[in-house]
């Protein structure tokens, strides 16, 4: 393709095409996951090609204790070879809500770590159901779960939580009163 401009003449010799992205090879965690393998796998480390893998063998708290997985399966990172730590030297971040009856109920972090200290949990009430927004210590909300009720809200979380489950022995006896919780109490190995 040529040009002309009075005086100046301007010739297209050469177009530069950037070259296509490879792959930059494997890269390597060690951190803890919600899913622990198996007692007799445990020396044997997991591997993930892409991030739907990574939530399917990892767990989906995961992405949460490990947030460099999901950056580094973005930045063209060919597979990811996880190392999990026991969470068994490690603990979960929790809240306790106590009820009229002085009845305590726990909600845990799904993978142990520091990663959940700070998510907030913020209960309201429409008629005689809760809904349980989940917010990260930055004030974005991550989850909402919407309708729950005393007897419905562990099984609810169990299944479509990926932060928070309860812990045992299950549901709460009273619905939780309207406010803000706070996780804490979480820490690494």
């Amino acid at each position: 393709m040529a040009r002309i401009i009075p005086g100046v003449q301007v010739t297209v010799v050469k177009e530069v095409v950037p070259p296509q992205l490879s792959p930059s090879g494997v890269l390597g965690l060690v951190g803890i996951i919600e899913k622990e393998p198996p007692a007799d796998d445990t020396a044997r480390p997991l591997r993930a090609a892409s991030w739907s893998r990574f939530v399917e063998v990892c767990g989906a708290a995961s992405a949460y204790s490990l947030p460099e997985a999901r950056q580094a399966l973005a930045n063209g990172v060919f597979e990811l070879v996880i190392s999990p730590l026991k969470a068994s030297t490690a603990s979960k971040a929790s809240v306790e809500w106590v009820d009229s009856k002085h009845q305590a109920f726990r909600l845990e972090a799904r993978a142990a770590g520091i990663w959940a200290n700070g998510f907030r949990l913020v209960v309201t009430y429409r008629a005689d159901k809760f809904d349980l927004a989940i917010q990260s210590p930055l004030g974005e909300t991550v989850e909402v779960h919407r309708g729950l009720d005393a007897k419905s809200l562990a099984d609810s979380l169990q299944a479509s939580s990926a932060v928070v489950h309860a812990a045992e022995p299950g549901n709460p006896g009273e619905m939780p009163a309207e406010g803000e919780y706070v996780l804490s109490g979480g820490k690494d190995a």
